[in-house]
């Protein structure tokens, strides 16, 4: 355990990232909105928002679950309810210019609840590694978009689902062998968090297309390319440096896979209004965090050994 006057060093560190975060959170929410008439979407895409916002906010949970498992397999002890507040509290720092915060916010207040520093260190290059290892495969889905036009779009459709599902039963069937099956669990649930992400993005982008009297659709065959689009769109958000939640790179993306499908206006009216529901239901997640008291259910007992 750190010492008591460690443990206040180290809330106050984690308090002031987290103040700065928001600070930052603040102006992408400025320049995500920048030259875009939000008054366009009418009440209910707005409501559609607000549920979406709700929906990613608890998707954060599964990242969270996945870090307390990532811990657990390195015999870390503290209980699975503090590991998810933790996470809930330093994840906002991805909005930092640098791309790291979030991390460091992790390895302040991890320390501060008890976390070895190394043990905290390892999770990180873990929790990296996995989910790159699930944006990867992920992205596997985009042979539904890329091979459309050559081959079909049920043979699109059978290669684009065959090769996700192949990569996802290798990948787990290997890290269940060499790592362990917490590790397996957690990635599988990051798994879950980037496909939720791509079928919200999807769900929005589906919206916007069916509005007003020019309203168009999107082919069916079309919908798992989408969503892969995405989650490689966010996975090279989150490995470029310096590129806070990945701003600007992620929009550069979807702009390049989805721009032969859907017109350029819509992508990127979507990708601005997609970052609302982002920053949306990061909030919330980070204010549950912060709310949730210690002596609630997300204070479960510590592991044993």
């Amino acid at each position: 355990m750190a010492p008591p006057a460690a443990k206040r060093i180290a809330h106050l560190v984690g308090s002031g990232l987290a103040m700065a975060s928001l600070v930052f959170l603040a102006d992408r929410l400025r320049q995500a909105g920048n030259g875009v008439d939000l008054r366009q979407l009418g009440p209910p895409l707005w409501f559609l928002l607000l549920g979406l916002a709700v929906l990613y906010g608890m998707a954060n949970r599964l990242l969270a679950q996945a870090w307390f498992l990532i811990l657990r397999s390195l015999r870390a002890e503290i209980g699975a309810g503090l590991a998810v507040r933790v996470y809930a509290r330093s994840q906002i720092g991805k909005y930092v210019p640098g791309n790291i915060f979030q991390f460091a916010g992790r390895q302040v207040l991890g320390v501060a609840a008890g976390v070895p520093g190394g043990t905290l260190l390892r999770s990180t290059g873990l929790e990296l590694g996995l989910i790159i290892a699930a944006g990867a495969a992920a992205a596997l889905l985009l042979p539904a978009y890329l091979g459309l036009a050559s081959v079909g779009p049920r043979v699109a459709l059978a290669l684009s689902l065959g090769g996700y599902g192949l990569g996802l039963g290798l990948i787990s069937w290997s890290l269940g062998r060499t790592l362990g099956p917490q590790v397996r669990q957690g990635w599988l649930l990051q798994s879950v968090f980037l496909l939720a992400s791509g079928t919200i993005f999807l769900g929005l982008l589906l919206a916007l297309l069916a509005r007003g009297p020019m309203a168009i659709g999107l082919s069916p065959w079309l919908w798992p390319g989408v969503v892969g689009a995405f989650v490689l769109a966010w996975l090279l958000g989150l490995i470029t440096p310096g590129a806070p939640a990945g701003v600007g790179v992620r929009e550069l993306v979807l702009l390049a896979l989805l721009s032969p499908f859907v017109p350029q206006a819509t992508i990127l009216l979507a990708t601005v209004v997609g970052r609302l529901v982002t920053i949306g239901g990061d909030l919330l997640f980070f204010g549950w965090g912060c709310l949730a008291s210690p002596g609630s259910p997300l204070q479960s007992p510590r592991l044993e050994g």
